[in-house]
This record gives C-alpha cells, structure tokens and sequence, in this order.
C-alpha cells in the first residue's frame, strides 16, 4: 500500500462520488489507457476520496486483463480540476517493477471502504 502514498495531497474525486459515490464514465484513450474524470471537491475525507480514485483505476487494470498500472497524469495542486489518466501495464513493460498492483489494491481499498 506504500505505493498509494505516492499521490501525496492529491484531493480528487471521481466525478459525481460526492452524490453517492458514483463515478462517472471513464474514457478508453487507447486498449492500455483510461481517463477518470475528476474534479476537485470539499469532501470531508480526503484520503477516501484517494482511495475511490485507486479501486476505479484497479477495477478497470483488471477487467482489462492487466494487473498493474501506473499513473501517468493526474490534477495538480494548481489545476485541481481535471483527469487522471492511467496506463496499465504488462509484464514484459519496464514500467512494470514500479506499477501499482491492481489486484492488491482492489483488495485492500474495498476493505478500508466499506468500514
């Protein structure tokens, strides 16, 4: 789970989680890439919301037939508003040692989710 502490402050949400934690649609860019629409909000509990942005990102590395992905663009402090884009990998990718594991992470956030 050290790697989810690689997101620092980030403080997004899923577009549209604030009104019951749904997500709204993500858009395939490529067969290895998604973007997650997001958008900053006042949600009272950030590290959940970090936590929601993670399980859709491993969900979807999953149902793709991958088991890691990496992140390769997300809001800054600056623009808070906008996407974080995934790219999920494969294990012949050299971004692969360094990838976040999808399967763990599904795992262990669907755990600290639902307490």
């Amino acid at each position: 789970m050290a790697r989810a502490a690689t997101w620092g402050g980030l403080v997004v949400l899923l577009a549209g989680c604030a009104a019951g934690d749904q997500p709204q649609q993500e858009l395939r860019l490529s067969a290895d890439t998604y973007r997650l629409p997001v958008h900053a909000n006042s949600y009272p509990l950030p590290q959940r919301v970090e936590n929601m942005a993670l399980l859709r990102a491993a969900e979807l590395t999953l149902q793709a037939g991958y088991d890691r992905f990496v992140v390769v663009g997300r809001p800054s402090t600056e623009n808070p508003s906008g996407d974080v884009v995934i790219r999920m990998v494969a294990e012949t990718d050299p971004a692969y040692v360094m990838a976040l594991d999808a399967k763990h992470l599904e795992q262990e956030l669907r755990l600290r989710l639902a307490q």
